[in-house]
């Protein structure tokens, strides 16, 4: 049987000691670099998230702008033009036509009213 020597003994308990050392420094080494990448996983996370909901903002603003210029489109081309002409109607100057007149005219706001709400409902 082999005999174990004073030295032996305290050699394989720093030996032992060393190695379970560099095996918590390792454990913890490795702890610390996976909480690390975690975090920086969570902090691409929160900033992609940012940039989502800035995209979503932007995209609403465009969609409202789109949608606004295309009302004040509407209201100039259409209804603008209509109420102009019903306008025109009522200055000419009285003649014996003026009823017919005034019911053009007439007809014309209801039109311009009619497609005006409609647009609103839109």
């Amino acid at each position: 049987m082999l005999a174990l020597t004073t030295f032996d003994v305290v050699f394989l308990s720093v030996a032992g000691s060393l190695l379970f050392l560099i095996f918590v420094v390792f454990i913890a080494s490795m702890v610390g670099l996976f909480a690390k990448r975690r975090q920086q996983q969570q902090l691409q996370l929160a900033q992609m998230k940012h940039e989502y909901a800035q995209m979503i903002s932007q995209s609403q603003l465009e969609i409202q702008e789109q949608t606004f210029k295309n009302i004040s489109q509407e209201i100039h081309d259409n209804i603008g033009q209509v109420l102009s002409l019903a306008k025109l109607q009522l200055d000419k100057p009285d003649d014996d036509n003026a009823a017919g007149t005034k019911a053009d005219a007439s007809g014309l706001l209801s039109n311009a009213l009619h497609d005006l709400r409609s647009l609103s409902r839109s």
